[in-house]
């Protein structure tokens, strides 16, 4: 089964998700969260952290507050991302579909990026196939924008919206 959880930015999709896997009853559960990152009152950008063990791992910063950390930057919007935080994320949604035990897989967010075949795009044709989600629960967060797009994109054929 695959769930959609679906909102405008801002309106707390990462949240719902959050509230989801806390509230599982049985089943293991694995996958990646982007959750913001403040400091004093100001955004800076998004960690992804791993679900299972809250490994962290930071995905994307403000463009004004780069300073070179990232080995592979990727600009886009005010955003500049880490290539290989998209790897990291990657790796987690691999090892989820092909570990027996997972029965719960979670992703936030598909977006833009992966629109344009970047971000967690190679990853996203084997988690929407209808192998995985025939046994195992999908849940991703897809902005309200981008939904459509993303259920033609990836061919997605049956699913539930949560908002």
């Amino acid at each position: 089964m695959l769930t959609i959880i679906t909102g405008e930015i801002g309106s707390g999709k990462t949240s719902r998700m959050l509230e989801v896997f806390r509230d599982l009853k049985g089943g293991a559960a694995d996958g990646i969260a982007s959750v913001k990152l403040v400091s004093d009152t100001e955004f800076e950008g998004y960690d992804l952290v791993r679900l299972a063990d809250n490994k962290r791992r930071r995905l994307a910063v403000r463009k004004p507050l780069y300073i070179g950390e990232f080995e592979r930057p990727l600009f886009y919007d005010q955003f500049v991302f880490d290539a290989d935080a998209f790897l990291f994320g990657a790796d987690v949604i691999d090892s989820a579909i092909k570990d027996p035990l997972v029965e719960h897989i979670f992703l936030d967010e598909v977006g833009p990026l992966e629109l344009e075949g970047r971000g967690f795009h190679p990853i996203l044709k084997a988690l929407f196939s209808e192998d995985v989600t025939a046994v195992k629960h999908v849940y991703v967060c897809v902005r309200d924008s981008c939904v459509d797009s993303v259920i033609a994109r990836y061919g997605i054929k049956s699913y539930l919206l949560l908002r």
